[in-house]
């Protein structure tokens, strides 16, 4: 049996993203709270891309979920 539904724990340190991530046919991805999302310029998450996507990005009052930058200087749209 297939599962398209995908957790990304909280870690001691950041996710990176350095490259487009897709997931595709009806994904549900789940961020945990805490977690630490960097971006490079340009790249991004796709969720769902050929059907409805779920994403599940939850914080909590103690701990946040943060999507930035993974620039040195980060800045908006950087």
């Amino acid at each position: 049996m297939k599962s398209n539904n995908l957790i990304w724990y909280k870690q001691t340190v950041p996710y990176y993203i350095t490259e487009a991530v897709w997931f595709e046919d009806a994904a549900t991805v789940t961020i945990q709270p805490g977690s630490v999302i960097k971006f490079a310029a340009g790249q991004y998450l796709n969720i769902g891309y050929s059907s409805n996507g779920t994403l599940v990005a939850e914080g909590t009052a103690t701990e946040s979920i943060t999507f930035t930058s993974s620039a040195t200087s980060p800045a908006p749209g950087a």
